[in-house]
C-alpha cells in the first residue's frame, strides 16, 4: 500500500495505518503545502456533518497521549436575526450530538455591542496548539520519503506495480487527477498590539460567519489573529501566493468594526499570510475511490486502484482524523462499500456551505412578496391566455360559419336558373 501527501489527513492516515499494523510506502512532494499550515484555529463541529464531531471525537484521544490540543472559549457571532436562528438551531443540535455548546442572548465581552446580538458558545473549545505539527511527526516512527513530480503523469509514471492501493491525501495531486476540487486562497492577519486587551478570558476564539467565507478571531493579550477562509469568495478562487489587498483592507476594517478595541489598544497594519485550501465545490470533503477518466485504462491495466481523501479546506484540522479512519477502513475492506462523500464529476455543481446559509426575517418576507407576485402573474398569465384561447376559438367558429355561408352562397349562384317564359298575346 502506498500512501501520498503530507497534509494533516495524510499524516493521521499513517497513524491509522501504524495503529492496525499495516505496512505501507509513504510519499510527499515537497512542493504541496504541509500540515503545520493548514488548520484553522479552533475544532468545533459542523453540527450538521456528524464527521466532524467524530473528528473531535478522535482528536481527544490523541489529546491523551499528545499535548496537542489546549480548551479556549469560544464564541460563534450573531449579528442579524437570520444569523441568530441558525446558530440557536445548531447550538441545539450540537448538544444532541453531546458537544457542551450553547446560545446565549448577550454577546461576548468586547465585541461591538450594538453589533452583536448574541453567540452560540463554548466554554472550553478544542483549539490546536501552534506546535501540534511537530509533537504529531515525532510520534510517527515513519516519515515520508520526499518524491517530486510536476503533474498528475509524471506522478503515475512513478508508481511501482506491486502496490495495488494508493492512498492519496494530497488535494493537489488529486486537483491534476481530474478530482474536482478547486483553490482557495486563505488570509490569515495578525496584529501585534502594544497595549493588553481587556479580555479576562484570554485567549478567547471568535467566528464571525460573512457572506461568502468564515471569519475566525484568536484574540490573545497582546496580539489578535483573524482568519478568512474566502471558502464561497470568487476572489479567492487562486492559488495565488499574494494577499488581495482589496480583501485585507476590508478586513481590517471588519476587525476594527467587531472589536473597537483593537484601535484602542494601539494596533497598527497587521502581518499578511497567505495559504491554499483545497474545497469541493458543493463544500463538503470529498473519500473514496476515483478513476482519472485519463488514465483509467493504464490504471486498470496494472491493477492499481486510487483512494482519495481531502478538499476539507480550512476546516481539514477537524476532519483530518476521521476521514484518515475512514481511508484506512476502506483502504484494508475485502470490498468497498458504498461511499456518500465520493470524489464523483456530478459535484461540481456550486454550493454555499451549510453553514453560511441563513435567511433575515426581512429577505425571507420580500421572497415570499415576490413569490407570491410571481404565483399571481403566473395565474393572470394563465387566465389571459385561457380568455386568448377562447377568443380565438370564437374567431375560429365565425370564421368557419363564414366560410359555410360562402360556401351555400357559392352553390347557389351556381345551380340552373329557372327561366319562365312570357306569355304572347295571340
Amino acid at each position: 500500500m502506498l500512501l501520498v501527501g503530507r497534509s494533516l489527513t495524510a499524516y493521521f492516515t499513517a497513524w491509522q495505518l501504524l495503529a492496525t499494523n499495516t505496512p505501507f510506502e509513504w510519499w510527499a512532494n515537497p512542493h504541496t503545502p504541509a500540515a503545520e499550515g493548514m488548520t484553522e484555529l479552533a475544532l468545533l463541529p459542523c453540527a450538521t456533518l456528524s464527521l466532524s464531531h467524530h473528528g473531535i471525537k478522535l482528536w481527544q484521544q490523541v489529546a491523551e497521549q499528545l499535548p496537542v490540543v489546549r480548551a479556549v472559549p469560544f464564541a460563534d457571532l450573531a449579528t442579524t436575526p437570520g444569523r441568530v436562528e441558525k446558530l440557536r438551531e445548531e447550538a441545539m443540535l450540537d448538544a444532541l450530538a453531546g458537544q457542551v455548546v450553547e446560545y446565549r442572548d448577550i454577546p461576548p465581552q468586547g465585541v461591538h455591542p450594538r453589533l452583536v446580538l448574541g453567540a452560540r458558545f463554548c466554554a472550553a473549545a478544542a483549539q490546536l496548539v501552534p506546535d501540534f505539527a511537530t509533537h504529531l511527526k515525532a510520534a510517527l516512527p515513519q516519515q515520508p520519503v520526499e518524491r517530486v513530480w510536476a503533474d498528475a503523469e509524471g506522478f503515475i509514471n512513478q508508481l511501482p506495480p506491486n502496490l495495488p492501493k494508493i492512498l492519496i491525501a494530497d488535494d493537489a495531486l488529486a486537483a491534476s487527477l481530474g478530482v474536482p476540487v478547486q483553490p482557495k486562497r486563505r488570509h490569515t492577519l495578525v496584529w501585534a498590539l502594544p497595549k493588553p486587551l481587556p479580555f479576562p478570558e484570554a485567549p478567547i476564539m471568535l467566528l464571525h460567519r460573512m457572506p461568502r467565507g468564515h471569519a475566525w478571531f484568536l484574540l490573545e493579550p497582546t496580539s489578535l489573529t483573524l482568519m478568512y477562509d474566502g471558502v464561497a469568495d470568487a476572489r479567492q478562487a487562486t492559488i495565488a501566493d499574494t494577499p488581495d489587498m482589496p480583501t485585507v483592507e476590508a478586513l481590517i476594517a471588519h476587525a476594527q468594526q467587531v472589536l473597537p478595541y483593537v484601535r484602542v489598544a494601539g494596533a497598527v497594519t497587521p502581518s499578511v499570510q497567505v495559504t491554499t485550501d483545497w474545497v469541493m465545490p458543493d463544500a463538503l470533503p470529498y473519500l473514496g475511490p476515483w478513476v482519472p477518466p485519463r488514465w483509467q485504462e493504464a490504471l486498470e491495466m496494472r491493477g492499481i486502484t486510487l483512494l482519495m481523501a481531502g478538499g476539507a479546506g480550512a476546516r481539514e484540522a477537524i476532519y483530518a482524523p476521521a476521514l484518515a479512519e475512514k481511508l484506512v477502513e476502506v483502504a484494508t475492506a475485502q470490498e468497498f462499500m458504498h461511499m456518500p462523500l465520493a470524489p464523483s464529476a456530478s459535484r461540481q455543481t456550486e454550493v454555499l456551505p451549510e453553514s453560511l446559509r441563513f435567511i433575515e426575517p426581512e429577505a425571507a418576507r420580500a421572497a415570499a412578496r415576490e413569490e407570491e407576485a410571481r404565483v399571481m402573474q403566473a395565474q393572470h398569465t394563465q387566465i389571459a391566455e385561457a380568455r386568448e384561447v377562447h377568443r380565438m376559438e370564437e374567431v375560429r367558429m365565425v370564421g368557419k360559419e363564414v366560410s359555410r355561408m360562402g360556401a351555400l352562397q357559392e352553390r347557389d349562384s351556381r345551380k340552373p336558373k329557372v327561366q319562365r317564359a312570357a306569355l304572347k298575346n295571340d
